[in-house]
């Protein structure tokens, strides 16, 4: 059968594995196998990210066989739903398959496992990540695997890859739309429009069918040439993406194939439920709940929870009306939240309505909350988790309500100093001890106190005008406008300060290596400047050999960064 031409996305990913490849050749640095890395790694969290998608819209049909607006055609297009689910799953567990069966070979051990019911793909050992394969560089093997003579076993099984792409295009084409109606006219595609993209887009024109966008879409996504041209020679499609290829890009070539897999999938999938009636309420958000007739417990008491889950609509605010306690006039809140006054101790009682609109009419459903006022009693929280850090001021926060603040008295026991500023107590620790406890009393009675652990402070990362490791490609613009390197903790509620002590830089271009050589301190050199200044569009830069120095003065190496020009 005849391919389609790859889509733009398809010939840059191609492109940039055999940049990438051809620079593995020539030995040219570690950071090109770490990109390696970094790529195989975004195209994983892709995948996670569409099939997410794909299971809400089946949620979103599950739902909508329980309105009664919409269950009639949520129960038609429901059983065409896990027909494409299935027949997808298939396929992707080939490839997964395929994938580890060439890991076993290589690297002894099946590297990534997939869950059967979410078809989430991980590492099958977190004590395996990517950048932990002993054969990153090992490019004939990949080559044997998926290549060969043709008429071989491992010529077949690379052959393979593309004729069940091409299978699964017209499978899925022909379940969800091979008959569908629209405003009342009937659309129908057969085996025959398929047998090429040319005729399959002169079919769609000719019958004006209204999903030609997504349907094209699939068969460009499913659909991979026989043949490609490689180095001016046209050869078998699976030997010219596999041929010399590395297994550490292997990869992300075969992640990129799922993608395109489970992309034809969300679009086919979407159809369908553009096909369902709008139910009684928008519902685009699904979460676990926890219910129970009390918030406040003494030893010794039991409680029965019962853990259920709430639909609603996260763009929407539903207004309110509330009292508390079983009498007297309601007041209205607009915006759906109310703000409850502990008073008194003991137990409370609160009852209003929530008005909610229910297929076009407004509705209140009523609702009531019961909770329990404690008197006052000690506690002591610490805002950075109950964790204290070595070399870092740790701020810890102790709290004796209903205590005069003369009478109150905080210590540590383990810290090697703890002194008061402002709400707040300032605790330093050494790592002569695994952990510190803060103790609150009054009048010399302990009424309250916390146990905390002793850790070293995690390692922070290099970061240049705002992108870190997190970042495998950045434009030419924001490149040339940095002038230092800065560094700080990834997505921490730690305030530490940090200064890169020295660092050295390079960078790929038009086949070249361009060494910036070391900076000592954050600031780039005048030659690294110059440098960054001559990149363009598919140029390469690395900073490398980065030391940064924390709180307590001391250097350490934090690894480097690696991006491509775009």
């Amino acid at each position: 059968m005849a391919g389609g031409k790859e889509t733009p996305r398809q010939k840059m990913i191609g492109m940039m594995y055999l940049v990438l490849t051809a620079l593995l050749a020539l030995n040219v640095s570690k950071s090109i196998l770490d990109a390696f890395v970094t790529q195989d790694e975004q195209g994983l969290e892709q995948n996670t990210r569409i099939i997410e998608s794909i299971n809400g819209i089946g949620t979103k049909i599950s739902l909508g066989m329980n309105d009664p607006q919409s269950k009639k055609s949520a129960e038609e297009i429901e059983p065409v739903y896990k027909d494409l689910r299935k027949m997808a799953n298939e396929v992707d567990d080939h490839f997964h398959n395929q994938l580890n069966e060439l890991f076993k070979n290589v690297e002894g051990r099946e590297w990534f496992k997939k869950d059967e019911q979410s078809q989430i793909t991980s590492l099958a050992d977190e004590q395996f990540p990517l950048d932990k394969m002993g054969k990153k560089d090992d490019y004939d093997s990949p080559s044997n695997f998926f290549g060969g003579e043709p008429g071989s076993e491992s010529y077949k099984r690379g052959e393979e890859l593309r004729l069940k792409m091409a299978e699964l295009r017209d499978k899925m084409i022909l379940r969800v739309a091979s008959e569908f109606k629209y405003q009342g006219k009937v659309y129908t595609i057969s085996k025959n429009d398929l047998k090429d993209r040319k005729t399959f887009e002169a079919h769609l024109d000719e019958t004006k069918n209204p999903k030609k966008d997504a349907l094209l879409d699939i068969y460009r996504m499913l659909t991979k040439e026989e043949t490609i041209k490689q180095h001016g020679e046209e050869k078998a499609w699976h030997i010219a993406r596999f041929y010399h290829q590395p297994m550490v890009g292997v990869v992300g070539t075969m992640t990129s194939l799922r993608n395109d897999i489970r992309m034809a999938q969300q679009k086919a999938s979407q159809m369908l439920l553009d096909r369902m009636d709008t139910p009684m309420m928008n519902i685009n958000k699904v979460e676990a709940q926890v219910l129970a007739n009390t918030q406040y417990l003494n030893m010794g008491d039991k409680l029965d929870v019962k853990i259920g889950i709430v639909a609603y609509d996260s763009s929407k605010i539903y207004p309110v009306k509330y009292r508390k306690g079983e009498e007297g006039d309601y007041t209205k809140a607009d915006s759906g939240k109310i703000t409850i006054e502990a008073s008194s101790p003991g137990p409370q009682h609160m009852e209003g309505k929530l008005i909610v609109e229910i297929a076009g009419v407004e509705e209140e459903r009523d609702w009531s909350f019961d909770y329990t006022v404690g008197k006052p009693s000690a506690s002591v929280a610490l805002p950075d988790l109950n964790v204290l850090y070595i070399g870092y001021p740790n701020k810890v926060r102790a709290v004796a309500s209903g205590y005069p603040p003369d009478q109150v008295k905080v210590s540590c026991s383990g810290c090697s100093s703890f002194s008061k500023k402002g709400e707040d107590y300032i605790a330093q620790v050494r790592g002569s001890s695994d952990k510190a406890t803060v103790t609150v009393s009054v009048d010399g009675k302990k009424i309250g106190f916390q146990e905390f652990r002793i850790f070293a402070l995690p390692k922070a990362q290099p970061y240049f005008v705002g992108k870190s490791v997190e970042t495998s490609v950045i434009s030419a613009s924001l490149v040339r406008a940095g002038s230092r390197l800065t560094a700080k903790l990834p997505n921490s509620p730690l305030n530490v300060d940090y200064d890169v002590v020295s660092f050295s830089m390079s960078a790929a271009s038009k086949g070249k290596i361009l060494t910036g050589g070391d900076a000592r301190g954050s600031s780039l050199t005048s030659k690294m400047k110059n440098i960054l200044k001559g990149l363009g569009k598919g140029d390469r830069v690395y900073f490398e050999n980065v030391k940064l120095a924390g709180p307590d003065g001391k250097a350490y190496p934090v690894g480097g960064l690696a991006w491509k020009i775009k």
